[in-house]
């Protein structure tokens, strides 16, 4: 079976994989090919001994990791959906034409607006066709439908103004729906045809001169026969007649906007500064409490979100400078008896000081809040890392002394990658994810320090005793694993996502739903028991 499952991914999939990328691959041709593999993978046989779906999941899992064709599919499809939504400079030809076709082939709802601000659907509120009656090109419905499917959706924390300025004004998908009444004005019209605004940048420029008059900055007249130098430009540059109007008409179409994406607002962005500025002290690096997405418009598109609303409150960090005398040390360090099998115990110890009653020595609970918790060490690290800062005030500046690299690897050079990833295939995802959000509130910097362990580090030994006394507590203890809704990102960023990171992503969607096997279980239990 396992020559045929390798055999089946060189033929099947390698033949099969340039012709889907470039043309699509018909449904029913999908379903014969899946229907062949599967008869391979089974020798021929007229009765499969597991189902199909069972086949595709992974070797870890107890089954095959045999190549499944349509979710190999979709993961094209979402390289499709990644060079569609690329709006950097190489962004393909095939695009800028799809882009036509889908504002062309809209809705009846959607024939009062415009096409020339039509721009993007993904940016922009107005919908376009995708149901199987449609005109709409076959390839472009199955690109949408998928996108749909694993929940496409612009995503992030907070982002940059070069972004926000980059973003589409008519339609803005994340403005009030008061915005789609805002197109069919004299002001409006005149804006899309003589100042040709299409971006909240563009608008915002024109904006300026109204924005000012509440500083008493700018000589502009509340009127239309203003002749500041700003109104004089709009008559001489675009031929207006009203500029006054029109900045009105931008000024209420910027005001649409929430904050999040307002770049006239206060934003993190303001705030935020490189880590590892200050630090000197040797085998010590600082976490990056940093939220704003950075780039282009293709940074702001996350694939595999869950089905939570996205907020658009914006977390608003200033961060406190922190001093000698208010600095706290925190040393933590986590255990596992029996680490590896079934009856593992995990124990986490988080040491502040001799006598200090804010000492903890926790018991890692299986559970929490419908997470499997692996009782390991790396998750007791994770652990008493992420309740390392709880007890201690947000403007008290933290040095985290550890011995745990790879607790260190996720807060400093891996967190980035991991969050742009969305975590597909990391072990103790939610506890990171826990770990991160709360190092983000807090108001000074955080220093993570690694020191060797089992070395005579009093911190470290102290820690350790801790947790080791947690593995043999007998009741487990209770894990808050919450994150504040404006701190909370789901999915994968679209930019970086990857043909395999896709069909991995899919497969774990799949696999969450493929039914159990009792008798399978049954027999693995008594192999088990036998041993």
């Amino acid at each position: 079976m396992e020559g045929r499952r390798l055999i089946t991914q060189m033929f099947s999939g390698g033949m099969s994989q340039y012709l889907k990328q470039v043309q699509g691959m018909p449904p029913e041709v999908e379903k014969r090919l899946a229907k062949r593999v599967s008869k391979y993978i089974w020798d021929e046989r007229e009765k499969n001994l597991v189902s199909k779906d069972a086949t595709y999941l992974k070797i870890k899992e107890e089954e095959r990791a045999v190549l499944d064709i349509p979710a190999r599919n979709e993961a094209i499809e979402l390289m499709w959906l990644k060079r569609y939504l690329n709006f950097g400079p190489d962004r393909p030809l095939w695009a800028k034409v799809a882009d036509s076709l889908l504002a062309a082939n809209t809705p009846q709802s959607e024939d009062h607006i415009p096409i020339t601000i039509k721009q993007n659907c993904f940016l922009q509120s107005w919908l376009t066709s995708s149901s199987a009656r449609s005109t709409q090109v076959p390839e472009l419905r199955r690109m949408i439908s998928v996108g749909q499917k694993y929940g496409l959706r612009i995503e992030g924390l907070a982002f940059t103004r070069s972004i926000l300025r980059a973003m589409p004004i008519w339609h803005h998908i994340q403005a009030d729906p008061r915005i789609r009444r805002l197109t069919n004005s004299q002001a409006s019209r005149c804006l899309m045809e003589k100042h040709k605004v299409l971006t909240v940048g563009q608008a915002e420029d024109i904006a300026a001169p109204v924005v000012s008059i509440m500083d008493q900055s700018t000589p502009h007249q509340q009127n239309d026969r203003c002749q500041c130098r700003d109104c004089q430009e709009l008559r001489q540059r675009d031929s207006c007649t009203h500029p006054h109007q029109c900045m009105l008409r931008t000024e209420e179409l910027l005001d649409t906007l929430p904050q999040k994406w307002d770049p006239r607002a206060e934003q993190p962005e303001d705030y935020e500064k490189e880590p590892n500025e200050d630090v000197r002290e040797e085998n010590t690096e600082v976490f990056d409490y940093r939220i704003s997405t950075n780039g282009n418009l293709s940074d702001i598109f996350r694939i595999f979100t869950d089905d939570a609303d996205t907020s658009n409150k914006v977390l608003i960090r200033k961060i406190a400078p922190g001093n000698e005398e208010s600095e706290k040390i925190v040393a933590t360090d986590g255990s596992c008896t029996n680490n590896g099998q079934e009856d593992a115990r995990a124990g986490a110890g988080v040491f502040y000081g001799h006598g200090d009653p804010t000492n903890q020595s926790i018991r890692l609970p299986k559970r929490a809040e419908n997470v499997k918790i692996i009782q390991s060490n790396q998750a007791a690290e994770l652990v008493v890392a992420m309740k390392a800062t709880e007890p201690i005030a947000k403007t008290v500046r933290v040095k985290l002394e550890t011995d745990s690299k790879y607790v260190i690897t996720y807060l400093t050079k891996g967190l980035r990658k991991m969050e742009d990833t969305g975590y597909i295939d990391v072990n103790n995802a939610e506890i990171i994810r826990t770990m991160i959000a709360r190092y983000r509130v807090h108001e000074a910097p955080i220093h993570v320090k690694w020191v060797k362990g089992h070395n005579g580090h009093e911190g470290n030994e102290e820690a350790d005793t801790l947790a080791g006394m947690a593995t043999t507590k007998l009741t487990e203890d209770q894990l808050d694993l919450t994150v504040p809704q404006n701190l909370r990102i789901t999915g994968a960023k679209l930019k970086v996502l990857t043909q395999r990171l896709a069909y991995t992503a899919i497969r774990q969607h799949k696999s969450a739903v493929t039914p159990d096997r009792p008798r399978t279980r049954s027999i693995i239990t008594q192999v088990k028991t036998q041993t």
